[in-house]
């Protein structure tokens, strides 16, 4: 009798070290796996508008400066991104869908892309509204267009593919989003 007490006691003793053992593997992977979820902002889209007159449309950047527009876009999920990381899957071509007007896309000093509220008088047709701090929108139209810091769409036409980026800082605070990336167009080269 005494050597099954002694056993018995023994199997509680082992089943309680294992008990404790594997509820500090649960906490310490709670942990880290909060520490690497953390570090995502979920959810990240975007509304997207126009000036009167314009059109965004879907593209492939492949087929540049030869085009075909795909289905117009009037949102974008980025989906997840971690934080310090950029993202461009969102590839767009501006379309001049006005009957009779020449319409201006300018990108001066515009990169990333300044809010929709900027009280500065820079001209530029990327802008954004309601930007979380740390998060930042720019483009590609420079490197398309340079040195030029315009291209003008007559009716009917449109830009070629742009590539629109999406970057996080290190410092943002997680969490998902929603905010306005604005194309703006301008009635002269200059704004």
């Amino acid at each position: 009798m005494e050597i099954e007490n002694t056993m018995s006691k023994k199997l509680v003793t082992i089943t309680r070290r294992t008990a404790l053992v594997l509820s500090a593997i649960a906490i310490v992977s709670v942990v880290v796996t909060a520490a690497f979820v953390s570090n995502y902002i979920v959810h990240q889209t975007a509304n997207i508008t126009t000036s009167p007159g314009l059109g965004v449309f879907s593209c492939d950047p492949a087929t540049n400066p030869s085009i075909t527009l795909g289905p117009a876009i009037t949102s974008y999920d980025w989906g997840d991104l971690q934080l310090g990381q950029s993202k461009t899957t969102l590839f767009v071509s501006i379309a001049n869908i006005q009957g009779s007007a020449n319409q201006f896309i300018l990108s001066q000093a515009g990169n990333p892309a300044p809010a929709s509220d900027d009280t500065s008088t820079t001209a530029n047709s990327l802008r954004t509204r309601n930007l979380e701090a740390g998060l930042s929108v720019s483009w590609n139209f420079e490197g398309l267009y340079a040195p030029a810091t315009s291209t003008m769409l007559s009716p009917g036409s449109h830009t070629q593919c742009l590539s629109i980026t999406l970057s996080v800082s290190t410092s943002t605070v997680g969490g998902p989003t929603a905010f306005d990336i604005a194309f703006t167009s301008y009635s002269t080269a200059t704004g």
